[in-house]
């Protein structure tokens, strides 16, 4: 039977119009009493527009509505640096909110407070039960460090506490410096020192040098790789325990003094930090830490390696100086790229003066504690069932000024605009989720219990994710990270925000004239770095799927800084060295906000997939250039692998010309639209995990395994490379099938995203 035109476009109507009432109605979540929380219906019309009798064409032009720009300039105008102070003042007077203590559940009360004062529709604490670590009875049976005598008497014995040095902070109960999940043991060894702890360090150590490292106590500095990382290799070399320290080349500066007289680090101040491998809690991997949940063991998580099995502590400088000086003279001195600023020689051991040893006893306790996020839905009046997430964890190791109570400070500034502008009656198109997580500093734990639990929601329906961590450390440069999907958003939100530096106009100024300036960059866009593991995006990323990028961060000349997770960050440190004006954290703010009103708001989806594109057709060509030799010496081809990064680049060229032309009055075209490009990032998704790491999902970017800060593209092609060379003879072609394997993964990923993009299932190959 013909069907008339007008009966065509009266269906279509009625259809979007039944699509967008039950996307209001579905949309559900958790609450904290039956861990279910529901973006319900918003009583009366919430998205406002023109008021007109015909109810099904009121309802059609709230599908096609475009984002009013001028909330962009509201958002930007409500920021205000004078609230950002105030707040960060208030969360600093307050006790530091270590996770699993009742600093932190009160710091998850406060939040949650202000947010509900704020307007924000919803709001729920949800606790979850996780293996967290202390110091242990830090007042009557502290740690302890000692250098011996060969009789036993000691000869120096380490400050394992901070000095106080402002007595502003004399009233607050501050941990002593541990490195969490490091287990408790006493143990006593000659010292081998192993620069910055990686592989290669290691590796140089034994294998050139000729240093056993076995039943010997490893001393390394910081920087380079992740703390977890260096007792991990120095566990693998048979090492017995680890020392861990601050080198004053990395943070202090000739002549300019040292906190409280300036941002540089003390000599007995000390960095605090997780050591175990991975994200989440480590007695529930691929599970939430909640009540149904079967924990395994803590002997089987050091099994699996999740957590380390020797000691560690942390010093100052000044006592590493002690331990350098107990070497014997007779011993290698350190090869010059290992040596740093601490006025001794740096030499390798094991051999000590006078036949001494160290002693390292460790009383750290491993314990179940619950911590807690707090999770805080404005709902969307359109796509209610979309969520553009934003978040950033509220605990810290003692204040942390910079990691991470500026990124909660910016975060309680941005649900405070948000609820001014919903009592204003603005609602965004989809649905605004914020949280704050709990034990991120622990191994990202709060946030990926959260993902664990509410996996299946958020992967159909998390449009991105933004993460709100140590956001100011410096003014001289700006960077971020980035999923490519979202480098769009970025430089489009960084070309409205204003530059916090009266030279430039705006952000996107500053950034790509600070950048070309400091980092030598000759491309037109300044560039967005590769996500890693070192922060609470990780989860959502890496095991999901979901578009992640972070909040950006001003810097100065190191992407850390010298007072990081000591007692010293502090309001003062912010106030009088960091950010003086709070401008930078303002702009930072301002920044989140916009990009969050993109991803919210707009019609389409701001994402250009041909970023990603890009991205991939870099990294297959360095994977190439690395690898091709050996893989044609062992019959391995890439010709099918290049082939589909060719096919995934027309591809992203082809929708490109599909979004530029779509019906943006036809909601139904819009919403598939929209749907192709938040999916892409699933299309990378591998459910059986990477080699060994069945938690990280990600086939194009994923954590570096011997580095958990660093990301690598293609992990699974690298990783099984790397295991392939290093294979004992009789086990190398397992070791260069299981390359094969993994090039075919990367393979067929790049395919199924070609298709998501372009919508159909071509059955014909």
């Amino acid at each position: 039977m013909a069907v008339s035109r007008v009966e065509f476009v009266a269906a279509r109507v009625a259809l979007a119009a039944f699509l967008v009432c039950a996307g209001i109605i579905i949309g559900y979540f958790s609450t904290s009493t039956s861990r279910q929380m529901t973006l319900r219906d918003v009583a009366g019309d919430t998205c406002k527009g023109d008021q007109d009798d015909n109810r099904e064409y009121i309802n059609f032009k709230k599908l096609i509505k475009e984002a009013n720009g001028s909330i962009a300039d509201r958002i930007t105008d409500e920021i205000n640096k004078t609230e950002i102070k105030k707040t960060l003042r208030k969360l600093l007077s307050q006790q530091p909110p270590v996770a699993g203590t009742q600093a932190e559940l009160e710091r998850a009360h406060y939040i949650r407070e202000k947010w509900l004062k704020y307007g924000i529709d919803e709001v729920n604490i949800l606790p979850y039960d996780v293996l967290l670590s202390y110091p242990g009875d830090v007042k009557n049976n502290p740690n302890i460090l000692q250098i011996l005598e060969e009789d036993g008497t000691v000869v120096h014995e380490a400050t394992l506490n901070e000095p106080i040095l402002d007595r502003r902070k004399d009233k607050h109960d501050i941990l002593p410096p541990w490195l969490a999940y490091t287990p408790s043991g006493e143990v006593e060894g000659e010292l081998v020192y192993a620069n910055r702890g990686s592989l290669e360090d290691f590796k140089l150590l034994t294998d050139v040098l000729g240093i056993n490292v076995t039943d010997r106590i490893v001393i390394a500095r910081y920087g380079g790789i992740y703390r977890g990382n260096k007792i991990k290799h120095a566990q693998l070399y048979g090492a017995k325990g680890v020392i861990l320290f601050s080198d004053p080349g990395d943070v202090t500066e000739e002549g300019a003094g040292v906190y409280p007289d300036s941002e540089y680090l003390p000599e007995y101040g000390m960095q605090r930090g997780t050591t175990k491998s991975g994200y989440g809690d480590p007695l529930t991997p691929g599970y939430p830490a909640i009540d149904i949940t079967q924990r395994i063991s803590i002997a089987d998580a050091e099994n699996s390696t999740r957590l380390p099995r020797i000691p560690a502590q942390q010093i100052g400088y000044a006592d590493a100086k002690k331990f350098f000086e107990s070497i014997d003279p007779s011993s290698q001195e350190a090869p010059v790229t290992w040596r740093g600023k601490i006025n001794t020689t740096y030499r390798l051991g094991p051999k000590m003066v006078n036949n001494r040893v160290v002693r390292l006893i460790s009383r750290n306790t491993r314990e179940t504690r619950t911590t807690h996020n707090v999770i805080g839905i404005i709902r969307g009046c359109i796509e209610p069932d979309r969520y553009v997430m934003v978040g950033g964890h509220h605990d810290a190791w003692a204040f942390g000024a910079l990691d991470n109570t500026q990124g909660t400070a910016i975060l309680l500034e941005l649900a405070r605009v948000f609820g001014k502008l919903l009592d204003e009656g603005w609602r965004p198109r989809r649905s605004i989720i914020l949280g704050s997580w709990g034990a991120e500093e622990y191994g990202i734990i709060g946030a990926n219990e959260f993902v664990e639990e509410f996996s299946k929601n958020l992967a159909e329906r998390a449009v991105a994710y933004i993460n709100t961590d140590v956001s100011v450390t410096g003014r001289k440069f700006f960077l971020t990270l980035s999923s490519p999907l979202l480098n769009s958003v970025i430089y489009r939100a960084t070309e409205f925000v204003k530059s916090p530096d009266a030279e430039y106009n705006t952000l996107r100024e500053f950034w790509s004239s600070r950048e070309k300036f400091v980092l030598n960059n000759p491309n037109d866009e300044p560039v967005i770095l590769k996500l890693g593991a070192r922060s609470d995006h990780a989860p959502f990323y890496n095991t999901l799927g979901v578009p992640s990028m972070n909040s950006g961060r001003f810097l100065n000349d190191s992407s850390s800084y010298p007072l990081y997770h000591s007692a010293y960050e502090t309001f003062r440190a912010v106030k009088k060295f960091i950010d003086p004006t709070f401008k930078y954290q303002q702009t930072i703010a301002r920044l989140v906000g916009e990009m969050v009103r993109l991803l919210a708001d707009e019609l389409v989806l701001p994402m250009d997939v041909r970023y990603y594109a890009k991205d991939i057709t870099t990294t297959f060509a360095q994977i190439k250039k690395r690898f091709g030799t050996k893989l044609d010496s062992e019959n391995i081809t890439l010709s099918k692998f290049e082939e589909a990064v060719e096919s995934f680049a027309n591809a992203t060229e082809l929708f490109n010309i599909m979004a530029e032309n779509v019906d943006r009055r036809d909601p139904i075209a819009v919403r598939m639209l929209n749907d192709k490009m938040m999916l892409l990032e699933r299309a990378f998704i591998d459910p059986l995990g990477l080699p060994g790491r069945p938690l990280y999902r990600h086939i194009v970017a994923a954590p570096s395994r011997t580095n958990a800060y660093d990301s690598v593209g293609f992990p699974g092609v690298v990783d099984a490379f790397a295991d392939a060379e290093d294979a004992p003879f009789d086990d190398k072609v397992n070791s260069w099938s299981v390359v094969q394997k993994e090039i075919a993964k990367a393979t067929f990923a790049l395919k199924s995203a070609g298709s998501t993009l372009l919508g159909h299932v071509k059955l014909g190959r």
